[in-house]
């Protein structure tokens, strides 16, 4: 019942030429990230022997299923094409003009509006659509274990992050499991929008297989309620909305926030 498949994504959102600059509202050179430094990162990733499922773009397809093969994993990997699906004429385009349209508005009121979630919409949606991706894999995947984690593509930054020598192994307790840096309090979500504070980590969470679908379900509901009160932002501060509505259906882990990359090494059962 440990076993854990691990489901992460990566797709090209043009991460790698933002440019510094406000008045235009692009992002700062501190929130650019090559194609090149993500495929890097996946490769201590890629090293962890789970069943693993990557949604990704044709265009790399083959390079990341090759870099699982070169650890002799590949019979414990699945790759899932989903192209076009960002950008104005995208599969997802009327999505992207909903947060493109409240983004507008938000530069005058966020503190932070060279952050991402405040003026680039391919990004709040690739990180709204996690659990989207965990569902689809779910459903079509050849092979599913009863627990599944969403993982970022990039989230082991060193080769520090875990034993490659086994699988992880994590008891979920039939609940959804977040992990947070900050602790939740009833604090306005326009509030949060605005300081642009982080209270649940999106880069890593883990539940039963079943879960998923109504975890997806309040994750879309709390972007439906981000947008009709005229605000945007990513998938954590969702993550705090879901967790607020039914707190009953989460297990719920403090992370110290001076190493945010810790579940697959210190949340770990043999």
């Amino acid at each position: 019942m440990m076993e854990i498949s691990i489901v992460t994504g990566f797709f090209d959102i043009g991460r790698g030429e933002w440019l510094e600059g406000s008045e235009d509202n692009k992002s700062p050179n501190r929130f650019a990230r090559s194609n090149e430094t993500y495929l890097s990162w996946f490769k201590n990733l890629a090293k962890l022997p789970n069943h693993m499922v990557i949604v990704t773009e044709q265009k790399f397809s083959d390079m990341i299923y090759d870099i699982r093969k070169s650890f002799g994993l590949e019979r414990l990997t699945e790759i899932f094409v989903m192209d076009d699906l960002f950008g104005p004429e995208g599969r997802m385009g009327k999505i992207i003009s909903n947060f493109d349209a409240n983004m507008i508005h938000l530069h005058k009121f966020v503190r932070n509006p060279n952050s991402p979630e405040y003026w680039n919409p391919n990004y709040v949606l690739v990180n709204a659509l996690k659990s989207a991706f965990v569902c689809t894999a779910i459903k079509l995947a050849k092979f599913i274990h009863q627990q599944v984690a969403w993982i970022d593509f990039g989230y082991c930054r060193d080769s520090q992050r875990f034993d490659p020598s086994t699988s992880w192994r994590f008891d979920c307790k039939k609940k959804m499991n977040m992990f947070y840096i900050r602790e939740p309090d009833d604090r306005p979500i326009f509030d949060i929008v605005q300081t642009g504070d982080v209270y649940f980590q999106g880069c890593h969470i883990v539940g039963p297989a079943d879960g998923w679908f109504h975890f997806g379900k309040l994750i879309d509901d709390a972007y439906t309620s981000l947008l009709a009160c005229g605000l945007v932002d990513d998938d954590q501060t969702a993550m705090l909305m879901a967790y607020r509505r039914e707190p009953h259906f989460f297990r719920i882990h403090a992370v110290d926030p001076s190493d945010w990359f810790v579940v697959l090494r210190t949340f770990r059962e043999r």
